[in-house]
């Protein structure tokens, strides 16, 4: 194969290609571009970014995902959220724990009366939410957890202990599911 070191450093023109003189290399300042059949599929920038079709860059989090055989890769966020809508866990002074995802905040209502709300609205109703290794304040283990009160942007999640009353959530993870 040869290789041609004399483009017109263009994406349908690149400055390096072989026999296909619309594929190759192109550069720019502190940049270089990955070529095919006249497009600019990938760009590595200055930094070490990496964009997607010319200067499609994503945002901080964001993966690569593949959009499947003869498709070009796209930025998606890194959790899987066609399962996992949003994610939220409570400490043992049923404090909100930082790191949880899509959740804005977490209004008290009143005791073991919570309501999540949501960062990015859902878009509907139709979600469930997940309760694991629940405690409740005071080291109370035999409970319940339920939900209502579902709206695009919201969920209101009550935990209450064996005899019925309410109590706060402690050490818990709770996960909104789509």
């Amino acid at each position: 194969m040869t290789i041609r070191i004399d483009g017109t450093n263009t994406a349908a023109n690149p400055g390096i290609t072989g026999t296909d003189t619309d594929t190759g290399l192109s550069f720019g300042t502190n940049e270089v571009s990955i070529n095919t059949d006249g497009t600019e599929r990938f760009r590595v920038g200055s930094s070490g970014e990496l964009g997607i079709g010319g200067d499609t860059y994503g945002s901080s989090g964001q993966v690569l995902t593949s959009q499947g055989s003869g498709s070009a890769p796209q930025w998606a966020a890194s959790v899987d959220t066609n399962k996992v809508f949003a994610h939220m866990a409570f400490d043992s002074n049923q404090s909100l724990n930082p790191g949880g995802y899509n959740v804005s905040s977490v209004t008290n209502n009143a005791t073991g009366q919570n309501t999540v709300n949501f960062t990015t609205s859902h878009g509907s109703t139709n979600y469930s939410v997940l309760c694991a290794g629940c405690r409740l304040l005071g080291g109370t283990s035999s409970m319940s957890i339920s939900y209502g009160n579902m709206a695009n942007g919201s969920v209101e999640i009550f935990s209450a202990g064996p005899v019925g009353t309410y109590l706060n959530l402690a050490d818990t993870s709770v996960c909104i599911l789509t």
